[in-house]
């Protein structure tokens, strides 16, 4: 037989043989994951309709991966909020070791470890909110006025209740939600009664993409959430999500600072916001 033909048909089959072994190894390393079957999401939706979970959005079945961000959380300076909210006149006490409370005659605010802070006011506004959409321009022009309106800044619910509108503004950058974070108005015909906020800020820029469980497996762990029963989910979506990290010690408290991680953030129709991450 020819040398060459032989040496042909040799490396041929050898060629065949790699590409069979090759084919063997990837089936048998291929994860399918059956949480994004039609079956597995089924059951996810037996499964809260059993805990008393009412779903008013479709699950997402894709496979969840993010690319995250560095962030940091916002760290408000008590002296600040008491020009922004009280033009300075507020007479500033300190609650525990990072708490401060600022009191003047018109309003209440308290600050929690920098990040966090609730105000009260008490002061009689214009009587001119009539409807949730006056509430809504009300809210607006609020922040805009006290600086706390930005381009992450996204209404993104908002009802009434009692007398009273409840608005929930959301904190949007780059695309996605980022959490653990809110803004929080409460308003009545008069005036606003109640903010609170907390927020966080991106920076560096991530690099590889980071997945998370699907959200048909990952959803099944509001079942166990009592305080959840009767609720109704009308949102569900990928976030970028800063866990507890490093303390850094601030001025008038702490500042966390780390990399996001990629998780699903539930909102249900009475603004209760639940985060679920693999960490």
């Amino acid at each position: 037989m020819d040398w060459y033909k032989s040496k042909t048909i040799l490396i041929i089959a050898l060629l065949i043989t790699n590409l069979i072994l090759l084919g063997i190894y990837f089936s048998k390393t291929a994860k399918v994951d059956e949480s994004l079957s039609p079956a597995f999401i089924k059951e996810t939706e037996r499964v809260l309709d059993v805990a008393g979970i009412k779903l008013d959005v479709e699950i997402p079945k894709e496979e969840p991966g993010m690319v995250t961000p560095f962030a940091r959380t916002v760290v408000f300076k008590i002296q600040e909020l008491n020009d922004s909210f009280f033009d300075g006149k507020g007479e500033v006490s300190i609650r525990g070791d990072d708490s401060f409370e600022i009191l003047y005659r018109d309003g209440r605010l308290e600050l929690y470890e920098g990040r966090r802070f609730i105000y009260w006011n008490y002061r009689e506004g214009s009587g001119e909110i009539d409807s949730l959409e006056a509430a809504k321009d009300y809210a607006e022009a609020y922040l805009k006025d006290k600086d706390f309106f930005s381009e992450a800044t996204k209404l993104e619910y908002a009802y009434e209740k009692n007398g009273e509108y409840y608005l929930f503004f959301a904190n949007l950058q780059e695309g996605n939600y980022v959490e653990e974070c809110d803004m929080i108005l409460v308003l009545d015909k008069e005036g606003l009664v109640k903010m609170e906020k907390e927020w966080i800020e991106l920076e560096e820029a991530g690099v590889e993409k980071t997945f998370i469980s699907p959200a048909p497996k990952a959803l099944r762990a509001l079942a166990s959430k009592d305080e959840l029963r009767g609720k109704t989910i009308i949102s569900i979506d990928l976030c970028f999500y800063l866990p507890s990290g490093i303390n850094e010690e601030e001025e008038t408290g702490r500042e966390v600072r780390g990399k996001t991680l990629p998780a699903w953030r539930v909102l249900f129709k009475d603004g209760t916001k639940i985060i679920l991450s693999d960490n």
